[in-house]
This record gives C-alpha cells, structure tokens and sequence, in this order.
C-alpha cells in the first residue's frame, strides 16, 4: 500500500510542471525510494549499511535500463554512479558517502583502492538525490 501511495505521489509531482529531464531524473530516484519501502517491508524499519547499498544498486540498474533505451541520456551523479558500479566498488561507495553512525562495517572493503579512484572520478560529486527543482 505504502508503495502505491509513493508511486502516485511522485507521479503527481513529476507531471506537474516538470520538464522531461527532471521526469527522467525523478524515475531514476524513485527507485531508492521503492527499494527502501520493499527493504522495510522485508527486514524493519532500521537504517543500516545494506538498506543503503540496496538502494543504491537500484538506482543504478533503473540508470542502466534507461541509458541502454536511451543512449544520449546523461546526468553527472547518475553516470558517475554508474561507473562505481562497473568498477565494482557500490560497497565502499555506500561506506564511504552515505554512512552512517551505528552502521556495523561491511567486511572485505577496499577502501584504499576506492579512494585512489574516486580522487579523479568522483570530483565534485554529490552522492544525495537532487530535488525536483533540479537544485
């Protein structure tokens, strides 16, 4: 029910007077909200370092679909997402940009070789979802 809801929420504010980019970037997003209430629905409410990873690995799959259906697409956080998950580094990105306080760390992360790649490919990257003003 609470997935219903959202849906026709954001739906609502995606059609009203937004352009077809931020409609794109608010499908994208959309998805880390559907994984958050599936994951509350599976395994409780707690935030912790796989609620935050599964969100994220969905954004990027609704990323990729879209890119592969629409090549030319491009957003710079999304596509900058993207490239951490073909690098396979999802894991110490949700470690090193979401975490959180009270979060029991994740076994076997490669921080030192993430933060050695990041240093270029992540520049100036915002890891929050924007808002639907596109600020």
């Amino acid at each position: 029910m609470q997935k219903m809801v959202l849906m026709v929420v954001l739906a609502g504010l995606v059609s009203v007077g937004c352009t077809l980019d931020r409609q794109r970037r608010a499908a994208v997003w959309m998805e880390h909200e559907f994984a958050a209430l599936d994951w509350t629905a599976k395994h409780g409410t707690a935030e912790n370092f796989d609620k935050a990873l599964e969100q994220r690995i969905r954004v990027v799959e609704r990323w990729r679909q879209m890119k592969a259906e629409e090549p030319s697409l491009s957003e710079e956080s999304l596509d900058q997402l993207l490239a951490v998950s073909d690098k396979g580094f999802m894991r110490e990105y949700v470690w090193t940009y979401l975490h959180r306080d009270g979060w029991r760390g994740p076994d076997n992360l490669d921080l030192e070789r993430f933060d050695a790649w990041r240093e270029d490919a992540l520049d100036d990257h915002d890891p929050h979802p924007p808002t639907m003003d596109g600020e």
